[in-house]
């Protein structure tokens, strides 16, 4: 049965065999770490402008009314189109990179936030007021808390989303990283590289959101404890 595959598509034995070759050398954990890094600065990058720029359009109608309208218009395309864009303005370093996985990571945990912050009960914002809450405390003390699950969700699709672009942008004028060692196997025709490489971009999404996902749960436990702490 195994005969009856073809060229581009190795056994799992073959591909089980290559991960072996590629581990002992090293080479795998190294090009991992370099896509790993390039994933979690891009993805910090888009989510802290993101709940910035969320926190601050759910709070002021003006500016969101204003700003929106583009940010929704955007969303659908395609982000590693723009990378000539940002191989221009960046070059073909890591910079280009931190700014195509941001671009991507934004647009979710934006709309996420925005979309948490008018779901906000307006007496919560009442009380907070009459409490004496200026604006900054009650964005940082009183609204940022409330959204939290719903960033939380927007965060996980964005991880999904960085390493998508990660893969792609690594394509293009990378001298390492998993998208580079996957461009370097096929032109040398090593096919259970290539898969070795895309399995590897998996397990790093799979263990990522993983670990979001308890952030996420020891965050919002934590806040449910302090609120029954309160009463």
């Amino acid at each position: 049965m195994m005969h009856a595959l073809p060229n581009y598509l190795p056994p799992p034995t073959q591909i089980g065999l290559a991960f072996v070759e590629i581990s002992r050398t090293g080479e795998l954990w190294q090009q991992s770490f370099t896509s790993l890094i390039r994933a979690a600065v891009g993805l910090a990058l888009g989510a802290v402008t993101g709940v910035v720029l969320g926190l601050l359009t759910g709070s002021f109608r003006p500016l969101r009314d204003l700003i929106e309208p583009l940010i929704i218009a955007l969303n659908p395309i395609p982000k590693i189109a723009l990378l000539p864009i940002f191989v221009i303005a960046f070059g073909l370093g890591n910079g280009s990179k931190f700014a195509i996985i941001g671009a991507a990571a934004f647009f979710p945990v934006y709309i996420a936030t925005a979309d948490g912050m008018t779901s906000i009960p307006i007496r919560l914002i009442w009380v907070s007021r009459s409490m004496g809450a200026g604006t900054l405390r009650l964005l940082l003390q009183v609204c940022l808390p409330a959204i939290l699950p719903a960033i939380f969700s927007g965060l996980r699709i964005a991880t999904a989303l960085s390493f998508i672009v990660l893969f792609a942008a690594e394509l293009i004028g990378s001298k390492d990283g998993l998208g580079y060692l996957i461009s370097t196997a096929e032109s040398g025709i090593r096919f259970d590289l290539v898969f070795v490489a895309i399995i590897a971009i998996g397990a790093l999404g799979f263990v990522s959101d993983r670990l979001l996902l308890i952030l996420r749960h020891v965050v919002l436990r934590g806040q449910a404890s302090a609120k029954r702490s309160d009463l």
